[in-house]
């Protein structure tokens, strides 16, 4: 079995705000209203590895990797659980094909 099957059987319906730019007025950048949707995904704890990677001053405790059949973008925020999480990166993993995204805990980044 492989590990794209496990990713498969163990996938858990998650869902997704995404925030966009919607342009600039006043020389001030603007959001578009979010657009929630819901994605299958499965949800791991980060391993020490993967830390490796994060950005400097946010290697909290509570790193998460998300991995889905679904493009994903920096700063989608996903909820899991009630604990909503904000993407840092992506990578694209074309042999599954699966989307890896590293996600922290939104309460963890914002004092």
């Amino acid at each position: 079995m492989s590990v794209f099957d496990v990713i498969r059987r163990n996938s858990e319906t998650l869902a997704v705000e995404r925030r966009v730019l919607a342009g600039v007025v006043g020389g001030f950048q603007t959001e578009a209203a979010p657009t929630t949707f819901n994605i299958e995904g499965h949800i791991q704890q980060a391993r020490q590895q993967d830390m490796v990677n994060a950005p400097e001053g946010q290697r909290t405790e509570d790193w998460r990797v998300l991995w889905t059949g679904t493009e994903m973008l920096a700063a989608d925020r996903v909820t899991e659980s009630g604990i909503e999480y904000i993407i840092q990166s992506v990578e694209f993993w074309k042999q599954g094909p699966f989307y890896k995204a590293m996600m922290a805990e939104v309460a963890d980044l914002i004092p």
